[in-house]
């Protein structure tokens, strides 16, 4: 699949380089719609968005009854706020598409970044009353940004129950969600809609994620470790469940339980060096520290300049009393983060029971100021 990709990749990659030159000499190299698309996507992947923009200009030019390339322009002008610009190009694409859903969708957007909140409220007033499903659900979630602009947070819940209710799969409702109640609380309200999409399909992941973000908020640990559970045992590669229910059983002192939520979190989801760190600071916690320094030793091999994992080794050596091996470990962590006070208490002990006493004031009066 990978050696696949990458065969698809130099291919767009050619054809964008094909398409410019043929577009430099003002001749005309005809490709399918929907290859203009992803070469469009790869440039902007790339942060290449003005090229994107001129194949896009390209693609219109050979394809100019395309809602789809439309959408994709307007978008590429929005996201790099270039607000009048994309207000021309869903004018042109209106005279050739008029009463397109997704280019009125485009148009709310746009008044909603002008502040033009009650036009775009107009707009998306008339949707409602046009549209279905996936496209509804789309309506409520920009009625959802404007409501959030405007202060008006039950209205904002509401139009986000109705975008998810209309789509469960909307992914960018449940992270709007999420960040709204993680920024601004409600969390009350989020249980209650999380719940009402729990009732409708109980193999709703994303909900039963959110759901575990909004009861750890509420300091209702268990039930919290319980969501975060249901949504990777339903979504294996659900690695921020593993991860949330695994710290919230390392802070219960449950360590072996979340020892197996992390390697659980390795097989399913990837390795890396967070969880690395994290498994070992379990078997730390357990007193087993030969096993937790190689798994301090592991996370290393995914990031060598991840000062808390030397840190860790240092605190880990300390304890089985090899002195030496803990100072270099701590002296290293402190040469990536010098204001650490944490980082120069642990060294100044290691000196103290090494009997470099002078070496240990000095990293006490350290960590002290």
């Amino acid at each position: 699949m990978r050696h696949h990709n990458n065969e698809r990749h130099n291919y767009l990659a050619q054809l964008i380089k094909e398409c410019t030159v043929v577009s430099q000499k003002e001749t005309v190299s005809f490709y399918e719609e929907t290859v203009y698309l992803e070469m469009i996507e790869l440039l902007e992947q790339q942060g290449k968005w003005q090229q994107a923009n001129r194949i896009a200009d390209v693609a219109i030019a050979q394809h100019p009854f395309s809602t789809d390339l439309y959408v994709r322009k307007s978008e590429l002008l929005l996201n790099n706020n270039m607000i009048s610009e994309c207000l021309v190009t869903i004018d042109r694409a209106e005279m050739f598409i008029p009463l397109n859903v997704q280019l009125r969708l485009l148009r709310a957007d746009l008044l909603t970044a002008m502040g033009e909140h009650d036009e775009a409220l107009l707009i998306l007033s008339d949707l409602e009353n046009e549209t279905e499903s996936e496209d509804l659900s789309e309506v409520y979630l920009i009625e959802a940004g404007i409501r959030e602009d405007l202060g008006q947070v039950p209205e904002m819940m509401r139009a986000l129950r109705r975008c998810l209710i209309a789509n469960p799969k909307n992914t960018e409702g449940y992270e709007k969600i999420l960040l709204f109640v993680e920024r601004k609380g409600h969390r009350r309200e989020a249980v209650d809609l999380y719940n009402k999409l729990l009732d409708l399909d109980a193999y709703n992941w994303r909900a039963w994620r959110n759901l575990g973000f909004a009861l750890r908020g509420m300091k209702k640990v268990n039930e919290a470790i319980e969501a975060f559970e249901f949504a990777f045992a339903i979504e294996a590669k659900c690695k921020i469940a593993y991860m949330e229910a695994a710290e919230m059983l390392f802070e219960k002192g449950e360590f072996m339980h979340a020892i197996h939520v992390y390697e659980n979190a390795i097989f399913n989801a990837k390795e890396d060096a967070e969880t690395m760190m994290k498994l070992g600071h379990c078997y730390e916690s357990l007193k087993e520290f030969k096993t937790a320094i190689l798994f301090y030793q592991r996370s290393l091999e995914f990031d060598d300049e991840y000062s808390d994992v030397y840190y860790r080794i240092g605190e880990a050596a300390r304890a089985q009393g090899q002195l030496r091996q803990a100072i270099d470990a701590y002296k290293t962590a402190i040469r990536m983060e010098y204001h650490r006070e944490e980082y120069h208490a642990g060294l100044a002990d290691a000196y103290f029971h090494n009997d470099q006493l002078a070496d240990a004031l000095f990293s006490y009066r350290k960590a002290a100021f």
